[in-house]
């Protein structure tokens, strides 16, 4: 695709992508919005839609299989368009797309839909199911998508946007084959990458901490930042002080 070789990374392809499909001024949530372009990094996909819960740009990246199913398909980027007239779900295999009734999965939570569509659709081992809940379903504006049961695109109400579309869930999977061209070459520059990332400091906060507890506190002054501050932060120094006044309360008494 020429856009790839236009705009870096597949967050440049995808918010090129929104610009030429989105209208200044759209509804995020009307049919006429095209939504939520998925392209693959390296261990990562990336969702661009506009945001219900800002009406900004929205930007998620979730991990899991979706971006190895999306390459072994055929497809470096997604667009949906429109709005179905009854819940569905879109169904990729290599270059075959099809859109599915969900009626039956509708009002079900994700957890148990994802085992109901591992039964139902092909490509086991090479597959990734992303897919919603009753909270998306219900435009529920900061919910996040279900990739592969343990990864979320789960900043700034993707959801919202599937459920806007009617749209329970994807199966994408794919049959291609890539070979390494100089497997040796491969191996060394993996190996070097890998031990930058796992024997260095660079990614210790993952490691050790995770990356929400990471981003409520820095490390000198385990000051909340910004991103936090007023959501979890104020919940937890809410917790923090009815902890401390029941505390108080029984060594009064």
């Amino acid at each position: 695709m020429i856009v790839f070789e236009q705009w870096m990374g597949g967050t440049g392809v995808g918010i090129q992508l929104l610009l030429e499909e989105c209208k200044p001024g759209i509804d995020p949530l009307s049919p006429e919005r095209s939504s939520n372009g998925m392209f693959p990094v390296a261990t990562k996909a990336v969702a661009t839609f506009k945001s219900s819960l800002t009406k900004e740009l929205g930007e998620s990246y979730a991990g899991g299989r979706l971006h190895l199913a999306m390459r072994f398909a055929g497809h470096e980027a997604i667009v949906i368009r429109g709005r179905s007239n009854q819940p569905s779900y879109i169904s990729i295999n290599d270059a075959e797309v099809k859109i599915k009734d969900a009626t039956s999965v509708w009002g079900i939570d994700a957890q148990t839909v994802g085992m109901i569509l591992r039964e139902r659709e092909t490509g086991v081992g090479r597959r990734s199911i992303i897919r919603i809940g009753p909270a998306g379903e219900n435009l529920v504006r900061f919910a996040g998508v279900v990739v592969d049961t343990y990864r979320h695109f789960g900043r700034l109400g993707l959801e919202a946007s599937f459920g806007s579309k009617n749209l329970k869930a994807m199966v994408i999977s794919g049959t291609e084959h890539f070979d390494i061209p100089d497997p040796k070459r491969y191996r060394e520059v993996y190996n070097k990458l890998y031990r930058e990332t796992v024997q260095t400091d660079a990614m210790e906060k993952y490691h050790d901490m995770g990356t929400v507890r990471k981003s409520m506190y820095s490390e000198k002054s385990r000051n909340p930042w910004m991103c936090f501050e007023l959501g979890i932060i104020c919940f937890y120094v809410l917790l923090r002080l009815i902890a401390q006044t029941i505390s108080a309360h029984i060594s009064i008494n």
